[in-house]
């Protein structure tokens, strides 16, 4: 059974056995940066799964099968998946794939690159964020980790003042803090879902998840703070960052465009 939250439009999918384990072994600090990824963008799909439902329809469309019949069912209405930062993207792009798989439908890609302006601080610092306005779409934002929700707020926030409807906004994370929850319903920003895979316990002093699992964009990129000081020294040069795996790609849909983000410029 899914676990509901206090508050009702959040689901923590925590009787689906293949995310949890999934989840448990990305929090093991000797998971690989490849399993690390694999891991998570497996659980991007059970997501997504979980979301199905909400997902916007636009009539209907009819097949001919090789039978002879014609079959007819839903025709897909548009999605915008949206990245907060690297982390994000290891969610973003598996979801991308698996929506385009209907032919039907026009999935189109956003981005925000947004930071935290240090730790222990929430606000953060909005860089830049490129996200297509798409009538009757409904807004995936893929974020892993949900903390303060700093972040989280400023892409909502941006959406709204955009005439995006809380209503067609869904927050995908692998793990929420109550903190992060808290702060969101405190701005009143009432979203169609908030859906994770788990809810830890709280922040710590620096704002980090406990127990969580790290630094998710770290990891997902390769790069473990800890273990790069351990080598290399707090001033050491650190090598470059492998992002095998990690394709840049572009999703467009009626009305025709195009958002190329690449992965290789996260890392900077």
């Amino acid at each position: 059974m899914l676990q509901e939250t206090s508050y009702s439009n959040v689901t923590v999918i925590d009787s689906n056995r293949l995310a949890q384990g999934n989840l448990l072994r990305m929090r093991d600090e000797n998971t690989s940066v490849e399993d690390f990824l694999r891991l998570g963008q497996s659980i991007a799909l059970h997501l997504l799964v979980e979301v199905a439902p909400d997902l916007p329809i636009a009539g209907e469309t009819t097949v001919h099968t090789l039978t002879g019949c014609d079959v007819t069912g839903s025709a897909a209405g548009p999605v915008v998946v949206v990245s907060i930062d690297g982390a994000g993207r290891m969610f973003a792009e598996p979801i991308v794939e698996e929506l385009k798989l209907d032919s039907t439908r026009a999935v189109y890609f956003g981005y925000a690159d947004i930071k935290r302006v240090n730790e222990g601080h929430s606000s953060p610092d909005v860089r830049e964020i490129n996200i297509p306005i798409v009538p009757g779409a409904m807004y995936l934002i893929c974020d892993p980790m949900l903390a303060t929700a700093g972040t989280a707020i400023a892409v909502i926030s941006y959406l709204v003042a955009q005439g995006v409807s809380l209503e067609n906004i869904i927050f995908l994370c692998l793990i929420a803090a109550p903190e992060g929850l808290h702060n969101i319903f405190l701005m009143n920003l009432i979203l169609r879902r908030i859906v994770a895979v788990a809810i830890d316990k709280k922040l710590n002093e620096k704002n980090w998840i406990i127990p969580g699992l790290g630094d998710a964009g770290d990891r997902a990129l390769g790069v473990v703070r800890k273990k790069l000081q351990q080598l290399f020294g707090t001033s050491g040069e650190v090598p470059p960052v492998s992002t095998a795996g990690l394709s840049s790609y572009c999703v467009s849909g009626p009305p025709s465009k195009a958002y190329d983000y690449n992965f290789e410029n996260e890392h900077r």
